[in-house]
């Protein structure tokens, strides 16, 4: 797979934001609190969703929701475009209730290619927790010197 673009709508601290990205290894780099570890949960959030304990963590205050779009070339050649909205409501008893769409379609054609919440799986033939687990090079959290 390769992304080339990423459209984040509202996700966490990040609002509108477009990153173009080229073939090979992109290298995202920033001040601490900037955004790069979002963006990297943004990615996941594309392809498998929220998990339940994320869901207020990455909904936006401004806008209720979160949502974006990746594009994307997969193995086969062709272009994808996967969209994913979450958007929260407050149901008549007060509760709150998470909507979300997940679709992707042929970036180049607009045709309806897959549905459901599962992309990732789909695309890729791996779960999540492979996903997570192979696909970034992130910070270790926890480590020590010496």
């Amino acid at each position: 797979m390769i992304i080339e673009k990423i459209e984040i709508g509202s996700f966490g601290k990040l609002d509108i934001m477009t990153l173009e990205l080229s073939e090979g290894v992109n290298i995202i780099r920033g001040a601490n609190e900037s955004g790069k570890s979002t963006i990297c949960s943004f990615i996941c959030f594309i392809f498998y969703g929220l998990p339940s304990s994320d869901k207020t963590k990455y909904i936006s205050w401004n806008t209720s929701s979160c949502r974006g779009t990746i594009t994307f070339r997969n193995d086969d050649g062709i272009k994808y475009r996967a969209e994913r909205e979450v958007i929260c409501t407050t149901n008549a008893d007060g509760k709150t209730q998470y909507r979300e769409r997940a679709v992707v379609y042929n970036a180049e054609t607009n045709e309806l290619v897959f549905k459901g919440p599962q992309i990732g799986e789909h695309f890729f033939g791996v779960p999540e927790n492979v996903f997570n687990s192979t696909v970034y090079i992130r910070q270790l959290d926890g480590t020590k010197i010496g």
